[in-house]
């Protein structure tokens, strides 16, 4: 592939004018992978160029993300689009994106793929032991840890990193392999350690450790160790390659690379430091391709292996180009695409590439020979613009085509270092500053390549260099940079004036940078060592100073190596050697290494000696043939190797020291016994003729039936048996060592091996959820323990555990989720029912329909899975809202915008809004909208009853069933107070008690949010007001009266000083009035009705009664004594006690003696109805008195005897059927006009007085005549009115005395009735005191004494007593 070379913009216009414009481009931004550990903060680097300067804006999951929405913890740097992300969480992973935009174009910045780094541990093993024999091979598998990135695997010695040689060695899985096991590894242990560089922190594997067996090391054949089988490699240009093959065996097998068409390989190519294992191509290119052999051969033997890889290189190029073109014009244009002149729909062109939108067009994979002219029509009914672009495709390397060159400038002045560079695709520019790549600050990089640093300082001086690279190659180029210091005047000359003749002398001096006199001796050598002397001279005197240069370098090769003594004796070596120079810096120790035919130019590691030492003793394996070289080190570094050992050291033949190690069964092939070991390594051969013996015998078979195989290729490392009849039988095995010699000293054990596994017959049942939460689930299971280790087990294989599935209800295609447990992690039930388990499982959606099921494992099948069940997951708490944002801002109010959680969006149940003022670093106190938004899908709110010019931090919370999820907050500021927008209303949903009052506000009003709603009856006084309502636009008016005339009317104000009222509207409430509702008066009614008809049913009861002839009489009472001139008497009713003018009391009364005498006043209407207490019953008939009238009463003699009277008939009123009623009662109550108002002493009839023309108690006497006749007709009177009667006449007492002396004696012997007759002499005697009295009256004998007189007489009225 090639690379497109530029970006085509075509502009087109039909009106208007056009400019010269620079769109957004990215110059500087993040790799594509970027890790963060948790609680450190992260950067995403976004910078981009352009004019004007572009805006900034990021999404997240191609969703729109701000920075602000996330409390404190992301921050967007100033004048550019890098965030810092402080104290990232799990929810900040995702891919991120960044756009520069600007009134001219978009600039996209890469999608950056933000995780989260985590190094997990090794899964827990305990160490373990492995016996290989001497001379044999070994490998140690590393199972790589969970990591983000992927970890770094290299394997240590206790803490010590294990160096690579062509004995010891690590594959590109992460596996150690020993091409064979030799005495040093006696006792050793290796780990392999994981390393996080984001977290930075290391792990470390489970211990192997090595126990070798055997004398000496034995001959193994050559066998390839990794990889198995032949591999493809793919590599970029310009990136590095590593190849790699591993071959074990004893003698060390050499390892050489060949490629295929090529007789040697260029400088680019090196072998690494595994002994040749590794071949290494830097800054690949496309003539790397190829197929390369690894190809290996071992002494003593003619054998040769070899191992193919193919080699591919590709370039890392784009693979579409894009093609912009726009149009404006009215009426709208029309954009139209031509390739070479050819339309799109044109049959020659390959229109599976080409792909058009209005505006747009795309070119997908673009090729080398894609050289083409690409055109633009728009046009509309006035007219077209044409517009045509090229489109070249190339490649070429960097190249440098104005170098930097050497520049010197002072202190505060620009520094310029021109670097033009031109290479396709462009280059990538770097600038270093004495090694150190300069990035921002002072420095600028422009496009060109040249560096720009403003003002320059001292410490600008240095080396730079320009690097220019693409993928074709990189070039660079340097330069010195001096910095002086700046020219300063100290001493400035001054103004003179001078006489003529005078000499006039300016004075200044001033200082600048002196010249650098230094002596600088460029790469150093040894030899540079020595005394040097600087020497000053200014032509008349001079000064001299010395310093001396020690150059330390790496000691120089040792020599002389050499054998003393005869190997083969004691299998001993004994080396001597003449050490090397130490180059200023002493030795600190030797190494000593051998190597054999067996693997010849494979140097292994044999002592380490003392730097006093130039002699050492080697112990060597029997049967091999040594050459040794010796090493210096220093503190500088290791010496060159030296020659190796003129003389052979070969040692004598022994019986093989080791068995094979790590024997074991393995397969996945039923009725198949498939064995594997480690070959024994050459040096623990111990001679020719060496083999394997293998004995096989099945378990609970006679010993007869022992199977024995000899194997004489010490590289085969594996068995196959065919056959034996089923899956997972066991095998007792035995593999032994032999040679020329004799049988191996090593005696190892028998291992009990099994066939090939096979798909288990038994599954786990009775699968039943225990509980589950959101993001979690109990299971538990049943399953038959009694196959776990049992020789014909229905597992069919070894117990790996059980695999668990998990996925979405009619989803599982697309969301199984596969989870195996290891015995070590499932639980038994407690109770311990061995057939009993469970497992909690974890990480999956919260609020799903999932479903389940669980099989048994092997190590190479799966069982038939259990039934599967069905559960739902709790739901979760969801995440922030993607963004929030605000729509409009008023001086009271803000409307709020936001988009849904992207987590959990199908639980959210609603939202809850949240505020509070914000004051500098001081936050007010959290206030909550209220109602909260109860719509799932509401993606809008307002929040009313603000303060106006108030910054406010506003926060939407999502929810779900398990609450309120993360917050996301904005912070903004209220506007001024302005002036109120009225809205308007309508009221319905009109009730008996109740009415709805709904209003229409602009949503993007700035003033007028906060409405009151007033109302009034119409006859009211006063106006009612509801609460402030910001936050939605109605408002319910409650506790109304029924059918009741109301005034509704709207306030709005702006939450200052400014208020304003709408129209008035009126509305009456359904139903009927209190005032005519018998429902609402049901209390009153029932009393009213119910004393009248209380009222008539005593009316009726009185009038049968008397129709009847029912009469009340009097009770008895307590008789009293009473004495007035020595005379006693007695009666019922206590008479005034009067002296002796008491006859002097006329026997009719006017009114005007009823007015002018003393009386009691009833003006109080509760004494005036019943001045003695008697209750209701004492008024009779008499419901209209009227307390205005002017009625006299008796004299308090009557009064008393009145009140005597009534209580002798108490008891008679208690047991009667008729309600008491007196007549004379009424009469002394409702006295009449003198005319009707005398009593006739002889009308008595049952102690009743009645007037003396009447035979009743006569009505009023109000009116005419003719109406006084029709009452007296009506009620039965006699119908004979006196017409005698002249109110203005002197009273005529005659012929009434004797009447008036009856009444009296008939009222005393009325009195008697039913009771005691004790008092009747007392009475008559007062009766005819009462006759003598008239009598005497009538005489004018009798006149009144004032000592015995309880009245005065009235000087203007003599015949009225007051």
């Amino acid at each position: 592939m090639a690379k497109l070379y530029g970006v085509l913009v075509l502009l087109a216009t039909i009106y208007g004018n056009t400019a010269v414009t620079i769109p957004p481009k990215i110059i500087d931004q993040s790799p594509v992978d970027i890790y963060y550990k948790d609680g450190e903060s992260i950067k995403l680097k976004c910078k981009a160029s352009g004019m004007p300067a572009p805006k900034y804006t990021w999404e997240r999951a191609d969703t729109v993300f701000s920075p602000e929405g996330n409390e404190d913890r992301v921050v967007q740097m100033r004048d550019e689009g890098t965030i810092i992300i402080n104290r990232p969480e799990d929810k900040d992973e995702g891919f991120y994106q960044c756009f520069a935009k600007n009134s001219f174009g978009v600039a996209a910045s890469i999608k950056f793929n933000l995780r989260q780094a985590k190094l997990k541990s090794f899964s827990f093993s305990p160490p373990k032991t492995y016996t290989p024999r001497l001379g044999t091979s070994l490998s140690l598998a590393c199972p790589s840890p969970d990591s983000v990135p992927d970890a770094e695997i290299y394997w240590a010695k206790g803490s010590t990193p294990i160096q690579w040689d062509a004995r010891v060695s690590v594959d590109y899985d992460d596996k150690l392999h020993f091409s064979y096991v030799d005495q040093t590894d006696d006792g050793s242990c290796f780990h392999c350690v994981a390393t996080n560089n984001i977290m930075r922190k290391s792990v470390k594997g489970p211990l192997h450790c090595i126990k070798p067996t055997g004398q000496s090391l034995t001959t193994a054949p050559m066998y390839l160790a990794w990889p198995d089988s032949q591999y493809d490699s793919l590599g970029m240009v310009g990136e590095t390659v590593k190849l790699k093959c591993i071959f074990s065996g004893y003698p060390l097998p050499t390892v050489y690379w060949t490629k295929k068409g090529s007789p040697s390989f260029n400088q680019r190519v090196k072998t690494g430091n595994s002994g040749g294992q590794e071949l290494v191509i830097t800054d690949l290119q496309l003539e790397d391709k190829g197929t390369y052999v690894c190809s290996a051969t071992q002494v003593q033997s003619d054998k040769q292996m070899e191992m193919s890889i193919n080699l591919n290189v590709e370039y890392r190029l784009p693979r579409s180009a894009e093609f912009q073109c726009e149009g404006t014009g009215e009426p709208s244009v029309t954009v139209s695409w031509f390739i070479n002149g050819q339309t799109l729909e044109d049959n020659r062109l390959d229109k599976d590439r080409f792909h058009s939108s209005r505006n747009k067009l795309l070119f997908q994979n673009v090729r080398l020979t894609d050289t083409l002219v690409v055109q633009c029509n728009v046009t509309n009914n006035n007219g077209f613009v044409w517009a045509e672009a090229f489109l070249n495709v190339l490649e070429e390397k960097p190249t440098i085509l104005e170098v930097p060159e050497n520049t010197r400038v002072a202190e505060g002045q620009n520094l310029k270092l021109n670097c033009k560079i031109t290479g396709k695709p462009d280059p990538t520019i770097t600038w270093y500053k004495d090694g150190v790549q300069i990035t921002g600050g002072r420095y600028i990089i422009l496009e060109t390549g040249s560096l720009i640093a403003t003002t320059a300082v001292l410490s600008d001086a240095g080396q730079y260099l320009c690097h220019a690279q693409n993928v074709h190659g990189e070039v660079q180029a340097g330069a010195t940079v001096i910095v002086r210091r700046k020219t300063v005047i100290e001493m400035a000359p001054m103004d003179l004036e001078v006489q003529t003749g005078v000499n006039a002398k300016f004075t200044c001096s001033g200082t600048t940078d002196p010249e650098d006199n230094s002596l600088t001796i460029s790469g150093t050598e040894e030899r540079d060592t020595g005394s040097y002397e600087c020497l000053v001279s200014n032509g008349l005197d001079s000064d001299r100073r010395s310093a001396r240069l020690v150059v330390t370098d790496r000691p120089q090769q040792n020599s002389r190596v050499r054998v003393d003594n005869n190997c083969a004796l004691n299998n001993e070596a004994e080396l001597s050697w003449m050490p090397g120079a130490s180059n200023n810096a002493p030795i600190q120790y030797y190494t000593v290494e051998y190597e054999t035919t067996v693997y010849p130019n494979h140097w292994v590691f044999a002592a380490q000696v003392n730097y006093t030492q130039v002699k050492s003793f080697i112990p060597l394996a029997p049967g091999l043939d040594y050459r040794f070289r010796v090493t210096s080190y220093n503190k500088i570094g290791p010496s060159p190797p030296s020659d190796p050992s003129t003389t052979r050291c070969k040692t004598r033949p022994r019986a093989p020291s080791q068995s094979p190690r790590n024997v074991r069964t393995i397969g996945d092939i039923p009725n198949t016994l498939h064995i594997e070991w480690t070959p024994v390594p050459p040096e623990h051969q111990g001679g020719p003729g060496f083999k394997y013996v293998l004995n096989i015998l099945r378990i609970g078979d006679d010993q007869s039936n022992v199977l024995s195989a000899t194997i004489l290729d010490w590289t085969r490392y594996k068995y196959n048996l065919t056959g034996p009849g089923g899956s997972y039988i066991p095998y007792q095995i035995g593999i032994s060592s032999t040679n020329d010699v004799g049988n191996t000293t090593d005696n190892s054990q028998a291992i009990i091996g099994h066939t090939g596994e096979g798909m288990p017959d038994v599954s786990p049942y009775n699968l039943q959820v225990l509980d589950s939460g959101s993001e979690q689930v109990n299971l538990q299971w049943e399953f038959d323990s009694s196959q776990i280790g049992k020789t014909d087990t229905k597992i069919r294989g070894e117990f790996r555990g059980f695999k668990i599935q998990i996925w979405q209800k009619n989803k599982r295609s697309t969301t199984i989720t596969n989870i195996d447990l290891l015995p070590e992690n499932f639980n038994i039930d407690a109770n311990s029912n061995p057939d009993i388990f469970s497992a909690r499982v974890q990480h999956f959606r919260p609020n799903t329909a999932l479903e389940a099921r669980v099989a048994v494992l092997n190590n190479f099948y799966v069982s038939a899975p259990s039934e599967v069940i069905g559960f739902d997951s709790l739901p979760g708490l969801p995440g922030p809202v993607a963004y929030l944002q605000e729509l409009n801002v008023g001086d009271q109010h803000i409307n709020l915008q936001w988009q849904p959680s992207l987590d959990n969006n199908k639980d959210i149940i609603g939202y809850a809004i949240g505020y509070q003022e914000v004051h500098g670093l001081r936050l007010g106190k959290l206030q909550e909208r209220v109602p909260q938004i109860e719509d799932p899908f509401a993606t809008t709110a307002v929040i009313g009853g603000l303060k106006p010019s108030t910054k406010y931090r506003i926060f939407v919370w999502a929810r779900t069933q398990a609450g309120r999820g993360e917050p996301y907050f904005i912070e903004r500021s209220t506007a001024k107070p302005g002036v109120p927008l009225i809205p308007r209303f309508t009221i319905s949903h009109i009730g008996r008690h109740s009415i709805n009052v709904t209003w229409w506000k602009d949503a993007y009003q700035e003033s007028g949010n906060v409405v009151l709603v007033e109302y009034m009856k119409k006859d009211g006084r006063e106006w009612v007001s509801t609460n402030p309502e910001a936050s939605q636009n109605w408002a319910s008016l409650r506790m109304l009266e029924p059918g009741t005339d109301y005034w509704v009317r709207i306030l709005v104000t702006n939450g200052a000083s400014v208020r304003r009222l709408s129209e008035t509207q009126d509305v009456k409430t359904r139903g009927t009035s209190k005032a005519y509702d018998v429902s609402e008066n049901l209390g009153w009614f029932l009393g009213t009705l119910f004393a009248v008809l209380l009222q008539i049913g005593l009316t009726v009861l009185f009038v049968v009664c008397y129709r009847k002839g029912f009469r009340f009489q009097p009770a008895e009472s307590a008789v009293q004594t009473y004495t007035d001139k020595g005379h006693a008497y007695s009666d019922q009713a206590a008479l005034p006690r009067a002296s002796s003018a008491f006859e002097d009391i006329p026997l009719g009364y006017n009114n005007d003696y009823y007015r002018d005498t003393d009386r009691y006043d009833y003006s109080d209407h509760d004494e005036q109805r019943d001045p003695d207490g008697r209750g209701e019953g004492y008024y009779g008939d008499h419901a209209n008195y009227n307390s205005d009238e002017d009625y006299g009463f008796r004299t308090r003699e009557d009064e008393d005897h009145s009140r005597e009277y009534a209580d002798t008939h108490e008891d008679e009123q208690r047991d009667s059927d008729c309600p008491p009623y007196y007549k004379d009662d009424d009469e002394r109550r409702h006295p009449r006009e003198d005319t009707y108002g005398r009593y006739d002493i002889d009308d008595v009839d049952h102690g009743r007085r009645y007037p003396s023309n009447m035979s009743q108690a006569a009505p009023s006497d109000t009116g005419s005549d003719e109406t006084r006749e029709a009452a007296y007709r009506t009620e039965g009177y006699s119908a004979d009115l006196p017409t005698d009667v002249n109110r203005d006449e002197p009273r005529n007492y005659e012929g009434r005395e004797d009447s008036r002396l009856d009444g009296y004696e008939a009222r005393g012997t009325h009195a008697g009735t039913g009771s005691s007759r004790s008092g009747d002499a007392a009475r008559r005697q007062l009766v005819d005191e009462l006759r003598e009295r008239q009598s005497a009256r009538t005489s004018g004998l009798d006149q009144p004494r004032e000592s015995d007189s309880v009245f005065e007489e009235d000087p203007q009225d003599p015949g009225t007593y007051i």
